[in-house]
């Protein structure tokens, strides 16, 4: 059986992953991606498949115009 001081560090560490989880998602998340790209899917270079990954801060994302 582990003692009290051990229990507590490994619940600390879980707490800094947790965190670092956390942050990582939040930078993440607001980096553009494919699914916010402007661009006409048939012009891009790189089209996801259904179930693949979306690229992130793509280098051929483009911003949507809204222009109607």
């Amino acid at each position: 059986m582990r003692n009290t001081k051990e229990l507590a560090d490994e619940y600390c560490r879980m707490l800094h992953f947790a965190s670092d989880c956390i942050q990582y998602y939040y930078r993440i998340s607001a980096l553009h991606d494919c699914n916010d790209c402007g661009k006409n899917p048939y012009d891009c270079e790189y089209i996801p498949k259904v179930g693949e990954q979306t690229r992130i801060n793509c280098p051929l994302w483009r911003s949507k115009s809204y222009d109607r």
